[in-house]
């Protein structure tokens, strides 16, 4: 339990070091892809703490740039999207950010895989 809060926060706060960095948005794929590569023993744990560790630090950090501009920009969206809320354009964007977390954490994974077979 202990290695995944520790894995899970290293993957958190590599990615937001490295994206403050160098602003891209896909930056963080380096870090949780690294993290799969060198950490995770099962491909399901692999996906599963890569989703979980950007899912949350976008949930985070997109709900705190939100309160920062009064939500002008998630109403907007919302509208335009026709979604309820603003909340879950946040929720909507920090899945798809899991998903990509995990694909690349679990990407890792296979590399290392792959390169232990030969």
């Amino acid at each position: 339990m202990k290695t995944k809060i520790i894995l899970l926060l290293t993957m958190m706060i590599g990615s937001f070091i490295l994206n403050s960095l160098i602003p891209i948005w896909w930056i963080f794929i380096i870090v949780v892809g690294s993290c799969g590569y060198f950490l995770p023993k099962e491909k399901s744990y692999s996906f599963a703490i890569g989703f979980v560790a950007i899912f949350l630090l976008w949930l985070g950090y997109t709900w705190f740039i939100d309160v920062q501009n009064q939500q002008i920009l998630s109403h907007r969206i919302t509208i335009l999207f026709h979604l309820p809320n603003a909340f879950s354009l946040i929720v909507i964007t920090s899945i798809l950010g899991g998903i990509i977390g995990g694909l690349a954490s679990w990407a890792g994974y296979n590399i290392k895989m792959a390169l232990q077979k030969k």
